[in-house]
């Protein structure tokens, strides 16, 4: 994984930061501003969410300690999903952390936390009086959402996740107490819920994955149909090599055609399908012409 470049810097919107400090306590944070968001912005987000103070934050990145002006995406390594950059940083705290104010590490977990990433409330707010915190559990993973909590219901928290790009909102069903919460269910503070993604979610992600070999694998068949005419017209092949060959790429492009009209692919990956049948579509049909004249 490379550091941000100026191009992979333009294609950042936001940064989803694990930071790992407080006992080995995982917390992942959402930042927006993404191109200009400095490591002080990070100690800030931290404060807010776990009252640890910024000034007594020591923020370890890459091997190094970071100052808190420098900007994270020109600094970190991470990987670059769909505009989001993830990196991760330690924490670690200078010796007053615990003299002057008597402050303690929250106890260790090896959960992650995701809270709403609006930084006009979720990002912001302390939880308290009229905010209602819950936990969702995936695996491993957990996220801590908050929201108000009059008239909030399990709508709400599913929203918080999508806009944290956990999965759409109709790809999850959490569940309470043994069974699927519905919709229009009022949430409580605490309470806690196993978030679980539909079977759709699932294809998806599969699909969207199909479409990237199969891109991969048109582009592979046809440059070898152009080095095939090129050998025909030099007469650099036989002829029966010629047909062994065509036959070998017809097959290959009709197999991924066919494939590409039953998949389906999140909605950001629609052009790319439509372009990828398109594509198949054409060389199945200049596969077959030399074929015919083969």
């Amino acid at each position: 994984m490379a550091r941000c470049d100026a191009a992979m810097l333009k294609m950042v919107e936001k940064i989803e930061l694990l930071a790992v400090g407080g006992g080995k306590r995982e917390t992942v944070l959402f930042i927006e501003n993404a191109r200009s968001a400095t490591f002080g912005d990070a100690k800030k987000e931290l404060e807010s969410r776990l009252g640890w103070k910024a000034e007594r934050q020591i923020l370890m990145a890459a091997g190094k300690k970071r100052h808190s002006g420098e900007i994270i995406a020109q600094v970190l390594k991470g990987k670059i999903q769909k505009g989001i950059l993830k990196a991760k940083v330690m924490v670690r705290f200078d010796k007053t952390f615990h003299e002057n104010d008597k402050e303690k590490v929250p106890p260790a977990t090896t959960a992650s936390e995701a809270l709403q990433p609006s930084t006009d409330v979720a990002t912001t707010v302390d939880v308290g009086e009229g905010i209602c915190r819950v936990v969702v559990r995936r695996g491993k993973v957990t996220y801590r959402v908050a929201v108000e909590k009059e008239n909030s219901c399990i709508a709400d928290v599913k929203r918080s996740l999508e806009s944290n790009g956990v999965a759409r909102f109709t790809h999850m069903k959490l569940i309470g107490k043994g069974c699927i919460a519905n919709d229009e269910d009022k949430v409580q503070d605490a309470a806690k819920y196993m978030l679980i993604l539909t079977r759709v979610y699932h294809d998806l992600e599969e699909g969207a994955a199909y479409l990237k070999d199969a891109l991969e694998k048109l582009v592979t068949a046809e440059n070898e149909l152009s080095k095939l005419v090129h050998r025909k017209k030099k007469n650099a092949c036989s002829k029966t090599d010629a047909i062994i060959e065509i036959a070998r790429l017809v097959d290959i492009i009709s197999v991924i055609e066919q494939s590409l009209a039953g998949i389906s692919v999140p909605a950001a990956a629609s052009k790319d399908l439509e372009k990828a049948r398109g594509i198949a579509s054409k060389l199945s049909d200049r596969a077959e012409r030399i074929r015919k004249y083969s």
